[in-house]
């Protein structure tokens, strides 16, 4: 059986192995920028279709330039970008465009701090291609005559571009976004949103409340696969989310207080026991401390359904629908390599997220052209076979990244990669 809770430990265990370029190692239970669902064999509902992510509504000229880095303005080049995007609901809008300066470094006039997209725009390249690095991290790539790239949301610092096979008159920048303020659909309070799908997850019920009352709400039904994210946001420290009629709790500073809890802190509660009609939690001052009067709090939970059913893969559970690089994606192929061959994945119409499903490992490294030296870790040499599980590199191969090569060690070591593609 595959989870969650076995993905993270996974990665907990392994973490200093990681080859972690810059900060840029990217797990999706550690970055919980894919909100990967738990994978229990509880029966899955129906199949759902995940909302479309990135939606454009109007636009703005952007100027291609190689020695000047101002702000781009609307007269050269005629290329366009939308001014505005939705990111899993989301609205974001346009707060800055960059030129590549002669070196390809690109610098922007405030660091990225906090969710942010940036899609990267390039013209003049023939039958070459323009990537857009983040560190030793490749994040987004235009090829040919596509002109802007997928925004994404994994570009964190230190952006550079690198031209290939385009000539010397090739011209690029990027494109900046930041969240308008505006919340997803979904149950909300202070500036936080329970949203109403994420991932393969749909909303069955949320609630917020104050210092020194509680959040509650009814459970329509207990059946299938539930799991319950917590929120709580407070200046004061120390402060504790319990559940009603249980003992124990989380703190609330080891809470993600963002915007979009639902996918931030899955499972952080325990979830509702069957024929349970109502479910609430409050906050106390400590952990065994009476109820929290007199601060500032916003706290309360969302409880999630799985919507749609995972994939069965080497006898694990394979994440059918994820979030991941502002996209949400859906698993499209299971391929196998026969005699050590690498895999090969078609990227020809543009990028692909991967996951490796595995059993019976006892070392595992992946990696491929696009990644940095050293590939993105695995498994270390352990002494029992490990597996089975599933394990994502946490960023997606761009297109024309199509070589995968994953090596494992073990006597019955068994490995599939799985292709998801954008829904």
């Amino acid at each position: 059986m595959s989870s969650l809770d076995e993905l993270r430990r996974t990665l907990e265990q392994h973490a200093d192995d990681l080859h972690d370029a810059e900060g840029h190692t990217r797990p999706i239970a550690v970055r919980a920028r894919v909100r990967a669902a738990r994978r229990r064999r509880a029966g899955a509902v129906a199949a759902m279709a995940a909302v479309a992510l990135v939606v454009a509504t109007g636009t703005t000229a952007l100027v291609r330039g190689a020695d000047d880095p101002r702000p781009a303005g609307p007269s050269l080049d005629d290329v366009r970008v939308p001014q505005r995007i939705e990111v899993h609901g989301f609205p974001y809008e346009l707060t800055e465009t960059r030129r590549a300066e002669r070196d390809g470094k690109i610098t922007l006039d405030r660091p990225i701090d906090g969710p942010t997209v940036v899609a990267l725009v390039s013209t003049g390249l023939g039958q070459g291609r323009a990537t857009l690095w983040s560190g030793q991290v490749p994040v987004a790539r235009v090829r040919g005559d596509e002109q802007r790239s997928t925004p994404t949301d994994q570009a964190v610092g230190d952006l550079r571009v690198e031209f290939a096979g385009a000539p010397s008159s090739a011209r690029a920048e990027v494109a900046v976004y930041t969240p308008t303020g505006e919340l997803a659909p979904g149950v909300s309070s202070d500036g936080a949103v329970f949203r109403q799908q994420w991932g393969d997850q749909e909303l069955v019920a949320a609630a917020f409340g104050t210092a020194g009352g509680d959040a509650r709400a009814d459970v329509p039904d207990t059946s299938g696969d539930l799991a319950v994210s917590a929120y709580c946001s407070s200046a004061t420290r120390g402060l504790w989310l319990h559940r009603e009629g249980t003992t124990g709790g989380v703190l609330c500073d080891d809470l993600d207080a963002g915007l979009d809890p639902g996918a931030a802190n899955s499972e952080s509660l325990l979830r509702p026991q069957a024929g349970e009609r109502s479910y609430g939690v409050y906050v106390t001052k400590g952990e065994d401390g009476r109820r929290a009067t007199g601060v500032d709090v916003t706290f309360g939970f969302g409880i999630y359904r799985q919507a749609v059913a995972p994939t069965r893969v080497l006898d694990t559970d394979a994440l059918t629908v994820m979030e991941a690089d502002a996209r949400t994606w859906r698993l499209d192929e299971v391929l196998d390599a026969h005699g050590g061959e690498d895999y090969e994945v078609d990227t020809s119409h543009g990028g692909a997220f991967i996951g490796i499903a595995y059993a019976g490992v006892r070392e595992l490294s992946v990696s491929w052209a696009g990644a940095p030296q050293g590939g993105w870790g695995g498994i270390p040499p352990t002494a029992e076979p490990q597996g089975p599980g599933v394990m994502y590199p946490g960023i997606p191969l761009l297109a024309g990244d199509h070589t995968v090569r994953v090596q494992v060690a073990g006597p019955h070591a068994q490995v599939r990669l799985l292709v998801y593609r954008p829904e």
